[in-house]
């Protein structure tokens, strides 16, 4: 029921460490990776950068503590970005030169002695994000934004093979337009990957409506096989990209740390958040939203949580039961002061609620946007509301709108309302389902 079991606290005499994964041994042990390091003469730099291995029991009683120094010299911030456990029980650890985007991989005994590293030194610049092992066991591939050592290709996103010695064998462009911050798995006989895709519209060749040339940015998971090739692409939260405007409802990120998550390959689970915030601390609300899939890729149901305060869901989890846990940050500008709280909450396999942190947070089946918005509106909901019925009323109960739901994304016009509040209802099998208020500017 969201109770705490236990707790332990860990402290280091550094600037900055932080620990970005946990693996479950075999002998009922776990492991928690991370990086760390010291900040030297010039604020800009970092020395001393490590990997860490903090071993601790069920009770969460420390067992050991090992750290492999990655680079004494000055970098650009020491940053892990994924860990994996390969077939001979190591960990190997990716990491990066933030600034430089120099990559560092590290593979260690689960105890954290080490075995191996190396640097790749990009030409051209890139930011990585994961990190798999080959399904034949010959080497890993790397998932990066930017070009490596291709010029004229900046800000596409590209797969890095290296071998079991960790050396650089080969760079290829990344099908289809999973491009940013996103995370690779292997899937069967294939590769999953789910992330943030950005995708521009219309223009000449060839026009696509609307004439005006524009781009959207939405959350994305796909299949590929081994080949790399795509099989199968899936969209989610397809709005316009408006990366620093002030309107609410764009921008759908993929929770950052881990995007996707599966046990039984029928049963995928995917968060991502909406709305970028305008701050480090925003003013403003937005949802979260969690979706599940079966292995074809196809959207089972899809919920939206939130809108009472800011999340970030940082994680997404599947869990023995059939469901998923998901975690994350949440800030309410109008009861904290620059303070963040954590969130996370336990669906079962049908998405709702098991146990939460936050009994605040909402669970909606659509949501509708821009809010406030103008002349037109659009309804997005998961696939459990086709067939229902969308009704908009007035606050005097009076309706002006009613369609049947028939797609994910149902675009209404509204340039004949006048402008206020309205309240609306989606009503499936008789009963209402789901209900909330959109303004009109």
């Amino acid at each position: 029921m969201g109770d705490t079991i236990a707790s332990s606290k860990f402290r280091k005499q550094v600037d900055y460490y932080d620990f970005s994964k946990i693996f479950k041994l075999d002998n009922n042990q776990f492991v928690a990776v991370g990086s760390s390091f010291n900040f030297g003469s010039n604020i800009s730099v970092s020395i001393h950068n490590k990997v860490m291995y903090y071993t601790f029991n069920i009770d969460l009683d420390s067992i050991s503590f090992k750290e492999i120094c990655m680079e004494d010299a000055p970098i650009q911030y020491l940053s892990m970005r994924d860990a994996i456990i390969n077939n001979n029980n190591h960990i190997v650890s990716l990491c990066e030169d933030m600034s430089k985007r120099n990559i560092m991989l590290l593979e260690a005994s689960t105890a954290g002695d080490s075995i191996r590293s190396s640097h790749l030194i990009p030409t051209y610049g890139v930011k990585i994000y994961s990190i798999m092992q080959k399904p034949d066991y010959t080497g890993y591939l790397i998932i990066c934004e930017g070009n490596y050592n291709i010029p004229f290709e900046s800000y596409l996103s590209h797969i890095i093979t290296v071998d079991n010695n960790l050396n650089f064998i080969s760079i290829d462009s990344l099908p289809g337009e999973c491009a940013y911050f996103s995370q690779l798995r292997q899937f069967n006989n294939g590769i999953l990957i789910g992330g943030r895709a950005v995708r521009s519209w219309g223009g000449i060749p060839p026009p696509i409506p609307p004439p005006v040339p524009y781009v959207t940015e939405e959350y994305c998971i796909e299949k590929l096989d081994n080949n790399l090739n795509v099989a199968k692409q899936v969209y989610l939260s397809h709005v316009v990209l408006n990366h620093h405007g002030s309107a609410s409802d764009t921008i759908s990120y993929p929770a950052m740390d881990q995007n996707f998550a599966f046990i039984d390959t029928n049963n995928i689970y995917a968060c991502h958040y909406r709305a970028y915030p305008p701050a480090g601390y925003p003013n403003k609300q937005n949802y979260f939203v969690i979706a599940r899939f079966n292995a074809n890729l196809d959207k089972k149901w899809q919920y939206y949580f939130g809108y009472d305060a800011y999340y970030w869901p940082n994680c997404i989890i599947a869990t023995l039961d059939g469901g998923c846990f998901i975690s994350g940050i949440r800030y309410d500008a109008a009861t904290q002061n620059q303070e963040y709280d954590i969130f996370y909450l336990k669906l079962d396999s049908t998405g709702l609620f098991v146990s939460t942190h936050e009994p605040k947070i909402e669970i909606h089946l659509a949501i509708m946007f821009p809010n406030p918005g103008t002349d037109k509106i659009t309804l997005e909901s998961g696939p459990q509301l086709t067939g229902a019925t969308f009704m908009l009323f007035t606050m005097l109960g009076v309706k002006v709108m009613e369609q049947t739901i028939s797609s994910k994304l149902q675009t209404m016009n509204a340039g004949n309302l006048l402008s206020g509040t309205y309240v609306w209802e989606i009503v499936k099998y008789g009963k209402t389902v789901d209900s909330g208020k959109w303004i009109k500017q």
